[in-house]
């Protein structure tokens, strides 16, 4: 007899599905893993908060400027060739006064096709010069949970991600000002009360008590949250430079078919079902989970989790060897 330790791992809830909150559609609305993405030093942005917007911007100028170095230098080749420049080519084309070589036609276009493309780099050449890092930055929890819609559970580590996130973007720039709006915080673990604490007093961060209804955008692409504060009793607005959504922890897409194939039962949310006394133990002896199979959890409690569910397998383990022991 052996023993078999699941450690399945979470998906990702997709918060394309909830449109008022703009995901896919506004630049700078990203997913708390996708900032974490921005705030490392090895990722695409070297860990500065550019906005994703600046980037596509960036992206496009670049991509306009490489279509007119190519088109400028097929314009020098003709203009090598013929001793004559291509403003003086246009003057005579245009007067029909160039005549009918094979090379006018192409030398026109690609005339024309540079000059329309010096028109449009012009104004985004401006709003470059103009785009800056993110400052002021809101984060929004339960995106997914804590949703009848959804999942009706709540992810368990998603609100002191984001207060990590909002103040590891405070030492990135002291300039950097985070809300955090949730229906309530929940900092369950040893120290984490203090951390969020520390987090209002040393990393500016607000804790906004409140519901997000809709984000919106405006011209400059700032994202603009609609909210109802619970405590002001009304519906209020506020501009932001990027908006962090923290998304649910949900079962591993796999998780079904593998509860199919091993003969196990699953919990109304979707995660192994374990029991109550025995939070590692499946429906099946000798099988036992870990980490976010069992439910959501952040990573010390599923490495200690992963520890237990070791221990639980060497005991059976060890225990069948005893039998066989014994039996022969």
């Amino acid at each position: 007899m052996g023993a078999i330790v699941l450690a399945t791992g979470y998906d990702v809830f997709d918060p394309s599905v909830i449109p008022e909150y703009g995901y896919g559609r506004i630049d700078n609305v990203v997913t708390a893993l996708e900032f974490e993405r921005l705030l490392s030093a090895s990722g695409p942005t070297a860990g500065h908060l550019d906005r994703p917007s600046e980037l596509a911007l960036r992206a496009e100028i670049a991509d306009l400027e490489k279509g007119l170095h190519r088109a400028n230098r097929q314009l020098g080749k003709l203009e090598e060739k013929h001793a004559k420049k291509t403003s003086e080519f246009m003057d005579e084309f245009k007067t029909g006064k160039s005549g009918d070589d094979a090379d006018f036609e192409r030398w026109a276009s690609l005339a024309e096709k540079a000059a329309a493309l010096k028109e449009e780099l012009a104004p985004l050449k401006k709003k470059e010069v103009a785009a800056h890092t993110a400052k002021k930055l809101a984060f929004i929890q339960c995106v997914g949970s804590r949703d009848f819609r959804f999942n009706r559970f709540c992810s368990s580590y998603c609100c002191m991600h984001s207060v990590k996130e909002a103040m590891i973007a405070h030492e990135h720039d002291n300039e950097t000002t985070s809300s955090i709006f949730c229906m309530d915080l929940r900092a369950v673990g040893r120290g984490f009360e203090e951390y969020k604490l520390r987090g209002g007093k040393s990393a500016n961060i607000e804790y906004v008590r409140g519901r997000v209804a809709e984000i919106t955008e405006d011209d400059s692409h700032n994202p603009i949250v609609w909210y109802e504060s619970t405590t002001a009793r009304r519906v209020e607005h506020e501009t932001f430079d990027m908006v962090v959504l923290a998304t649910a922890c949900v079962p591993s897409v796999s998780t079904p078919k593998l509860a199919e194939l091993m003969g196990l039962e699953l919990d109304e949310n979707g995660f192994f079902k374990t029991d109550p006394l025995a939070p590692l133990d499946t429906s099946r002896p000798g099988i036992f989970v870990c980490g976010c199979a069992q439910g959501p959890m952040d990573i010390p409690e599923s490495v200690a989790q992963a520890s237990s569910a070791a221990a639980r397998a060497a005991e059976v383990v060890s225990m069948a060897g005893e039998v066989a022991v014994g039996g022969s």
